[in-house]
Parts: C-alpha cells; structure tokens; sequence
C-alpha cells in the first residue's frame, strides 16, 4: 500500500514519497486524494505544503507552462476544498435526487416539472402522458354530434325526440366529472383534469337542451348549474394557486357529501320503478356524518382519510352509472337508439380507452376501474345494443371490437415489458394487489 501511494503521490520517477500525514486518507486507501485533502477528509495535512516548500525549477522558455501549471494546481485545490465544505449537502441532494427518480419510476410522481419528468422518466411513462393528453381531443367533440342532432330536432320543432335521452345518467355523469376534475387537481395530473374539465362542460350544454326541451325538471336543473359553477371556478382557482388549501379541502368535502347523496338517487332511479328522495337523505346523512367527524378529529387513526377515499370512489360509481339508465332502455325499447350517435360513442371509447394506460402506469385503481368501465361499459356495450337494434352494422361493430380488445392487450403486455413481470395480467395482478394491501 506504502508503495503505491509513493508511486501515485510522488509524482515522478526517482522522487522519494513522503510518509502520509497520520490520519490521511493515504494511510486508509490505496489511492489518495489529490493534493489539499481528500473529498470527506477536511482536516488539511500537517507540515508544510509541497507548494511552498518546493519551487518550481524553469527556464525562461516554461515561464507560461509553470505558470499554468501554478494556477491549476490552485484552481484544484480550491475546488476540492470547496467540494470538503459542500460534501454533506451534496449528499443530502443526490439522495433527494434518488429517491424522487424511484417514486416517479414507481408511482408517477405527476406533481412534479413536466422537464423534470421528461428527464427520470421512462419511455412507457412519457407514452402514457401523451396517451392521457390526446385523449383531450375526443373529449372535446365527444357530445359535439349527439348535440348537433339534438340542435336538428330542436329546429324543425321535434323536442320530443330528446325525450329519449336519459338526463339521470347523464346528470351523474357530470357530478362523476366533476368529482374527478377535483380529484385529479388534487394529484396534479393535469391531462385528466382537462379531460374532466371538457367532460363537465360538453355534458352540461347537452343537458341544457334537454331542459329547454322541457324534459328536465327545473327543480334539479338550476341546483345543478349552481354546484357545476361552483366547481368548476374553484377548480380553475385551485389550479391557478389563488385559492387557499383549506377553502379547497372544504370544497372537496362538500362536494364528497353532494356526490354521497346523488350517488343512492341514482341507483334508485336507474332500478326502482317508485319516485323517493330517501336515498339521498340518506347518502347525505352518511357523508355528513363522516365530514363531521373528520373535522373532530373523533375518527380512529386507521380511518382518517376515510372521507377522501370515499369521495373519490363515488366519482367513480357516479361516473360509472352515467351510462346505464341509457343502457337499460337501449335495450328494453331498440327503437331508440336510433335517436343516439354512433359517433359521440365512438369517440366516448376512444377518450376513455386512451386514458386506461397511464391510469395502469400509475396504479391508480380508482382511475383505471373508471376509464375501463367508460371504453366497455359507455362505448362497446352502447354499440352492442345499437347493432342488435339494427342501426350499426355487424362487420363493423365486430372491426371494433376486434381493434378494442387488441389494443387492451398491446396495453397490458407493454406494461409487463416495461415491469417485468412475465405476463399481460401482471400489472392488473400488482395493482390490486397493491391496492389490498
């Protein structure tokens, strides 16, 4: 060891090394640090240093090089010693580093700089993001065609014609919306809160013709329009940092209560053939129950956060019941589907298929169990009963449904590839596993 520090540290052959400072790092390591200390050794070495015991031996002619060779020499020394006095923050900030790229790698930190994500994260992440963002587009024209046709019938006097259109799915649908417009400024996934965003505004102006039409009770439209405004401004507020975390988390718990109460009313009306507004008192009671204990701080440890989760499943379900009340009566009276256009459910599948990826990505189960129920549920089984009623033809609805599932696969097995994990199932297999756990 002695000798290989002399060969390193003499500098040249036929110079005798100096014997290293007790407690250097030369003593300890093989290869020593340059001149003026090693990185984690701040404590100079004793005796004079080599600089100014030893001058430099030049001719007039390597007056520059010996020059050069000076300033470097002190350039270097002070770097390191201001690398010596840095060293423990630097640490500290490389650790930050590590552990920001493995949960963004892990779980998609989305809150974070889209340059920072550009740089930690992998190619499926980015593909994901772009995914998630283009599905903005068929979003945006999604009611755009069912909202022509209604505009068609509307002019030449045929309001009846929207009578055929559910305004009770189509009402929790918007709530859905809105509920996860909330939950998704919350996380900080920007590509689904525009997603969202469109979903809520596109679905009011439909159901602002189907009350003009006289087919929405009035009695629920305007309190509607009132929480939508309210939502949607707040919303904008939240994302534009100009509102205040704790008027946000209010919001987020009244809009948990309001979602509670809808949901029950909902299911009642979707599958009970007698008018009642106790499910909604009821849902109301229990959201109002739990936002009262949360704010007492009555709750067990275990169940705090209880009300979040159950705010965000219910944006879920409420999203998730939009479609079957039109789904039901597809199919108890075919002859109304042809009232529907096969293209706002085309494009209902398409937006909600090219969210499925990043929503598997992120392991988010409550997003992904509602973009799968929107592409199956709102868009292939919607197709399914405008088929059998004889409205859309088998070889194309077979052509669909053939490219849905194949790209379902193509989603799944990239996913395992990116993780992994052996086989398509995998990542469905992690993430509710995860979730259970």
């Amino acid at each position: 060891m002695a000798a290989a520090a002399a060969r390193v540290g003499g500098g040249g052959r036929g110079r005798s090394a100096r014997k290293a400072p007790q407690g250097s790092l030369s003593q300890r390591n093989p290869y020593p640090p340059p001149p003026g200390g090693g990185l984690f050794n701040t404590a100079a070495p004793s005796g004079p240093s080599r600089s100014s015991t030893r001058a430099y031996d030049c001719g007039p002619e390597e007056q520059m090089g010996c020059s050069l060779l000076r300033e470097t020499r002190s350039t270097t020394s002070a770097w390191i010693a201001s690398m010596n006095k840095g060293n423990h923050a630097e640490l500290e900030e490389g650790a930050d580093r590590r552990a920001v790229t493995s949960f963004a790698t892990a779980s998609d930190s989305s809150g974070m700089d889209a340059d920072i994500q550009a740089q930690i994260q992998p190619f499926w992440g980015e593909l994901t993001m772009r995914l998630t963002a283009s599905s903005t587009f068929p979003f945006l024209f999604l009611m755009m065609p069912q909202v022509w046709k209604n505009a068609m019938h509307m002019l030449v006097g045929n309001g009846a014609a929207l009578s055929v259109i559910s305004w009770a799915g189509y009402m929790s649908g918007m709530l859905g919306n809105l509920l996860l417009f909330s939950y998704f400024v919350s996380i900080q996934e920007w590509g689904a809160t525009l997603v969202q965003a469109v979903g809520v505004i596109s679905t009011a102006v439909l159901l602002t013709q189907v009350f003009i039409a006289g087919y929405f009770p009035s009695q629920v439209f305007w309190p509607l329009a009132g929480i939508i405004c309210i939502g949607v401004t707040l919303g904008s507020l939240k994302l534009l940092k100009l509102l205040d975390e704790k008027w946000w988390r209010l919001w987020q718990s009244v809009l948990g209560v309001i979602g509670l109460a809808t949901l029950p009313q909902t299911m009642w009306a979707a599958f009970a053939h007698q008018p009642s507004v106790y499910p909604a008192l009821i849902g109301a009671a229990v959201g109002g129950l739990l936002f009262a204990s949360e704010q007492a701080n009555v709750l067990p440890v275990r169940f705090r956060g209880l009300q979040s989760l159950i705010s965000a499943w219910t944006a879920t379900l409420l999203f998730m019941m939009m479609p079957i009340p039109q789904l039901m009566n597809n199919f108890n009276n075919p002859a109304s589907t042809q009232a529907i256009s096969i293209m706002s459910v085309l494009l209902g599948l398409s937006g909600n298929a090219l969210m499925i990826p990043r929503a598997l990505y992120t392991r988010d189960i409550i997003w992904f169990v509602g973009s799968s129920w929107g592409a199956t549920v709102m868009g292939w089984a919607q197709l399914l009963s405008i088929t059998l009623a004889g409205f859309m033809h088998p070889g194309i609805f077979c052509l669909c449904t053939g490219i849905f599932c194949g790209y379902i696969f193509l989603v799944c097995w990239q996913d395992s590839v990116e993780n992994k994990l052996g086989s398509p199932l995998g990542p469905l297999e992690q993430m509710f596993r995860k979730k259970l756990d």
